[in-house]
């Protein structure tokens, strides 16, 4: 997922000699992990990838599996953890949207495609397919939404305070 609040914390394999400060100071890739999770502070960890179903040394923070988010998403299109992207829009839609606004926002729903597919991903926030189906049937009308396709090409057009997407 990643994105704003949400930080992707890498686990390396080798400390870097670039890391250190002082030519034989010793820092463990432990540190480094813990330093990221010091600085983000999450509520908890979700292992992805290759870390997927290892355990580390979180602290206090609860490790939770990727696939526990959605769990019984069907039933009210509410995730198990967090704020839902349908409870942001339903607000959005019934307090914000009520009033004509003299700078309208432009709501995309962005495929990207290219070589850095997974970069631009990133920024404007991709939706999984069935979260998508269900904000096309259901909130672009609302939003006046269109679908639009992005490459890195067009990252300097996403910069626009007026183009709204499912990351912003």
């Amino acid at each position: 997922m990643g994105g704003g609040y949400n930080p992707i914390i890498p686990i390396i394999k080798n400390v870097s000699r670039n890391w250190k400060q002082y030519p034989k100071e010793k820092i463990s890739r432990e540190s480094i992990v813990s330093g990221y999770l010091d600085a983000f502070d999450p509520d908890f960890v979700i292992p992805l990838g290759s870390c997927k179903g290892k355990t580390f040394d979180v602290g206090y923070r609860e490790i939770i599996d990727s696939d526990e988010i959605f769990e019984d998403f069907d039933r009210d299109w509410t995730p198990k953890y967090g704020i839902g992207l349908f409870e942001i829009l339903k607000y959005l839609i019934k307090e914000e949207m009520k009033f004509l606004s003299r700078e309208p926002k432009e709501f995309i729903i962005p495929r990207c495609s290219g070589p850095y597919r997974v970069f631009m991903s990133s920024v404007i926030g991709i939706l999984p397919d069935h979260i998508e189906k269900i904000l096309l049937e259901h909130y672009s009308q609302h939003l006046n939404a269109r679908e639009a396709k992005y490459t890195i090409h067009d990252y300097a057009e996403l910069l626009n305070p007026k183009l709204t997407f499912p990351r912003r």
